[in-house]
């Protein structure tokens, strides 16, 4: 892994600001040292932030660590470090991203299934530093993300950003009406409207969130249910039938996307889509946690938390030195806290789409995290798209069959993640 040590680059003495009554210094007096593992996309952010907290906090030396960009060199470092995280050391912070199910990437993970990641009690609980943080009274946080992050009703991992899925009309559009998402589907079957039956074709992306969370990792109980879920593809299946001769539509006024991909220069009404049991629920995607290893928790919570925080852009407009970080780390999801998506988005976006997205945040129920098993769901039902419109006489009871298998072979991946 690439290493940085950061140096200090404001001379402003010692401020009193976010990090007042950090834990007691080590004998003689030597620095805090903390070491942050993050994402390359990341690294920009934490640089930034790193530089700043030393240049305000004399008694702490950060590094940044950041995975390689080479894929094969990123799994050697991953390999090795999960090692030394077994063993009980490995850095104080870290700041990572998921890949959605839908994204191109492969890019290994350090920590492929969170859940377990939280029960191995290799993270240390957040609460009593949470419970000291007015942050968490006053902010625009969305506190339902933050449930991803728990096991035994402790937290160990605070979302950073979200990702979820949104059907997009114009104004005088057709308005999905079901709770579920079979009535969506239903809904598409059944409307005259071929720009609405073309563009609910997109509903595949969706595939590996019809049943999310789909394990119960503190009852030891699979939630997902596979015979559900093959009647949901069964029912798309039935959609791409009728619909595979309609004529293709350009420029749909119809669309189905992640949230964070909605071009910023047209103005959308916007709904979230539900799972199969009428939630709506975003995908954990950029994240935080500390260590339990290590020497300086609240100094490491104190620094993951400059990412939600006003802090930084406080004390630097004291100085009249600008700002960097603005409460969010990244720039593919959408932020948790409400605030920062304004922020975020205000070059890309009219304020009307700002407004529109900040609406479907406000309606987020709860969060989880992707696994290797909801990837496995997404290509499935990709795969069955392609085989009904690529053109070529298809036979039903065998597509019917292929996703009777991926939602049995689905069931048995749960039960072995839970149990691993």
């Amino acid at each position: 892994m690439k290493k940085k040590r950061l140096l200090a680059f404001l001379c402003v003495g010692i401020l009193t600001f976010g990090l007042a009554g950090c834990e007691e210094k080590g004998e003689s007096g030597e620095k805090k040292e903390i070491e942050v593992v993050t994402e390359p996309e990341f690294r920009r952010f934490v640089d930034m932030a790193a530089d700043q907290i030393m240049g305000f906090e004399e008694d702490l030396d950060i590094t940044v660590t950041v995975f390689s960009t080479n894929e094969e060199k990123r799994e050697r470092e991953i390999q090795k470090l999960q090692t030394e995280i077994m063993a009980g050391k490995g850095p104080d912070v870290y700041i990572l991203d998921t890949v959605m199910e839908n994204e191109s990437s492969s890019d290994a993970a350090l920590f492929t299934n969170p859940y377990k990641t939280m029960q191995s009690g290799v993270l240390a609980s957040l609460d009593k530093y949470m419970k000291e943080d007015s942050y968490w009274e006053d902010s625009t946080y969305k506190k339902e993300l933050l449930e991803a992050g728990q096991y035994e009703k402790r937290q160990y991992i605070i979302p950073f950003s979200c990702d979820y899925f949104v059907f997009c009309k114009s104004a005088n559009g057709e308005q999905m009406t079901g709770t579920t998402v079979e009535e969506w589907i239903e809904q598409a079957e059944s409307s005259q409207n071929q720009e609405l039956r073309q563009a609910m074709q997109a509903i595949s992306i969706t595939a590996g969130r019809w049943f999310v969370p789909a394990v119960d990792y503190e009852a030891q109980e699979v939630l997902f249910e596979k015979d559900r879920w093959t009647e949901l593809a069964e029912a798309y299946i039935s959609l791409l039938e009728q619909t595979r001769e309609d004529p293709w539509i350009e420029n749909n006024p119809y669309e189905i996307s992640n949230i964070s991909h909605v071009p910023g220069t047209e103005n959308k009404q916007m709904q979230v889509i539900p799972d199969q049991n009428g939630k709506k629920l975003a995908a954990v995607k950029a994240y935080s946690a500390v260590s339990m290893s290590s020497s300086y928790k609240k100094e490491a919570y104190q620094f993951l938390m400059l990412f939600l925080n006003d802090t930084l852009e406080v004390e630097r407009e004291k100085i009249d030195f600008g700002t960097m970080v603005r409460g969010y780390i990244d720039s593919e999801g959408i932020p948790a806290q409400k605030s920062a998506i304004q922020t975020q988005l205000e070059n890309s976006a009219s304020p009307e789409l700002i407004d529109g997205i900040c609406n479907t945040f406000s309606e987020i129920e709860g969060a989880y995290f992707v696994t290797q098993v909801e990837r496995d769901l997404y290509s499935t039902v990709g795969n069955l798209q392609s085989q009904i419109i690529g053109g070529e006489p298809i036979d039903e009871s065998q597509l019917q069959q292929e996703a009777a298998a991926a939602s049995e072979k689905a069931w048995k991946d749960y039960r072995t993640q839970m149990a691993e």
